[in-house]
């Protein structure tokens, strides 16, 4: 019983390294947006398929972190309102069907 407890000490120190891991998100984010994310096309960048992968991720951090949950839901909501005619595509479609799953 005693050697249990001795495994399950560095238990302890994992709360810290999470909240890391948030702040690291968090800051990501940031620069990836005030960098790269053009609010008037709701795109990131000349990127399309990419704004997809970074939409999502977005999405899934603001599921994660309340505190950024309504951030990801204004870029969401701008996304979705600005970006379906980027690059080509209508309505999100264009002659690739990669593209179509965001």
């Amino acid at each position: 019983m005693k050697s249990l407890h001795i495994l399950l000490i560095p238990l302890l120190y994992v709360g810290p390294a999470v909240a890391d891991y948030k702040d690291n998100a968090f800051n990501s984010i940031k620069v990836l947006n005030n960098k790269w994310y053009d609010t008037k096309r709701g795109v990131w960048g000349n990127t399309w398929w990419q704004s997809g992968n970074m939409l999502e991720t977005i999405a899934k951090f603001g599921l994660k972190d309340s505190g950024f949950k309504q951030t990801a839901i204004d870029i969401v909501k701008n996304t979705y309102e600005k970006s379906p005619n980027q690059f080509g595509a209508k309505n999100w479609k264009n002659d690739y069907y990669d593209d179509e799953g965001w």
